[in-house]
């Protein structure tokens, strides 16, 4: 086990009361791009979420927006996540999701 090992070493976790509660890696599929329904999934079924964008927000950089690629999209989340005893609904949340794809 190493710095690579996803399961133990991500930044994905939620506070729930005064207590941090980790959370596994998760994939985030977008079908439609950055601006169509975001689907945000871990292999065991802990987290199972839905973004929907509604107000667009993107940063190009360098030539011909060659060099980054930068969308974060403001909108509402649907779904749960659950924790080892403690579950959150986060239907109805407005929050942001970020996608970025930098060219060397």
């Amino acid at each position: 086990m190493g710095h690579t090992d996803r399961a133990e070493f991500n930044e994905n976790a939620i506070w729930i009361g005064n207590r941090l509660w980790r959370l596994p890696p998760v994939t985030v599929e977008r079908p439609q791009g950055p601006w169509g329904k975001w689907l945000i999934r871990d292999a065991a079924g802990a987290v199972d979420v839905a973004f929907t964008p509604t107000v667009r927000s993107t940063m190009h950089v360098g030539p011909r927006k060659s060099l980054a690629e930068y969308y974060a999209p403001y909108g509402w989340y649907e779904g749960a996540i659950h924790a080892d005893g403690a579950t959150m609904n986060i239907d109805g949340m407005f929050g942001v999701g970020e996608q970025k794809r930098i060219t060397l």
